[in-house]
């Protein structure tokens, strides 16, 4: 047991693991270990057989996102704790080349926070993608997603950001070797308290995550009106061919005289038979009264 580890970049507290080594692979049993607020707890693996990989499966509970991130990533701008698990696998022989082929899986959930650099709500309020830099923050009731990684490139569908006038869903990919964005943000501004009456407009973000970019998707509204009206005017012509269809078949059912349990077409045949025995009756009654 440790009271404290320095890595250089990530600093952590007092720390209670088991270390097993077998033929250049290394497995840290990490029974308790404080980090940056929380706790981290699970398996750490560093194999040396035939070149070097590194993975693990583990759980972070109650870490502050802030200097963790700022320590690990040198970003500063995500403020509030979290809970963080993830399985993960990487194959080289250097950091960027590790980063660049992990491959695994895993969930976030943050409590309240910010993010710094970023007013989603104001973006809404006046369609205006200025709202970034010095003095913007959108604060939040909690976020919650989880992700896969695939060649150092995390992908997420199912983001859901939750604040106070704000609500937002997310999907997209961002590059863990390159430090790369491709994110579409789709947020809601809430106009009452029910939450409905509000503005959507997704926000993508692109870039890097030293310069992230970010731009209203304004077409995508104007797209989705359209594909939406075009919806709903299909959905009119269809009730109406139905309404059509369903009075021709009444109007037919009553010609027929169509009774219950009987079918258009049991009714159609059954009139049928009805005309045939009484054109056959008449034919016979003209030929015996002729005789």
């Amino acid at each position: 047991m440790a009271n404290s580890i320095d890595l250089g970049t990530a600093k952590l507290g007092a720390t209670r693991l088991a270390v097993t080594v077998d033929r250049a692979r290394a497995v840290f049993d990490i029974r308790e270990m404080a980090a940056y607020g929380g706790k981290i707890t699970g398996e750490f693996v560093v194999n040396g057989r035939g070149g070097l990989s590194v993975g693990g499966d583990l759980s972070f509970a109650g870490l502050a996102m802030e200097p963790l991130l700022k320590d690990v990533m040198d970003y500063d701008r995500l403020i509030g704790r979290g809970d963080l698990d993830v399985k993960f696998l990487g194959v080289g022989n250097s950091v960027d080349e590790i980063m660049k082929s992990l491959k695994g899986e895993g969930r976030l959930s943050l409590g309240k926070g910010e993010l710094r650099g970023l007013d989603i709500g104001g973006m809404l309020r006046t369609l205006d993608a200025g709202y970034v830099g010095e003095g913007q923050k959108t604060i939040f009731d909690g976020v919650s997603g989880s992700y896969s990684i695939t060649q150092g490139v995390l992908s997420n569908s199912d983001l859901k950001l939750v604040a106070p006038y704000v609500t937002a869903t997310g999907a997209g990919k961002i590059g863990i070797g390159g430090q790369t964005l491709d994110y579409r943000l789709k947020p809601t501004a809430l106009a009452d308290a029910d939450g409905t009456g509000g503005v959507m407009v997704p926000l993508l973000i692109s870039g890097t995550w030293a310069n992230p970019k970010f731009r209203l998707d304004l077409e995508s509204i104007a797209r989705e009106k359209m594909e939406a009206e075009a919806k709903a005017a299909e959905t009119r012509a269809k009730a109406a061919a139905k309404e059509a269809e369903a009075k021709a078949k009444a109007k037919l059912e009553k010609e027929l005289g169509v009774v219950e349990g009987e079918t258009v077409e049991d009714a159609a045949k059954r009139r049928a038979d009805e005309v045939l025995d009484k054109e056959t009756r008449k034919l016979l009654e003209g030929i015996l009264g002729g005789n």
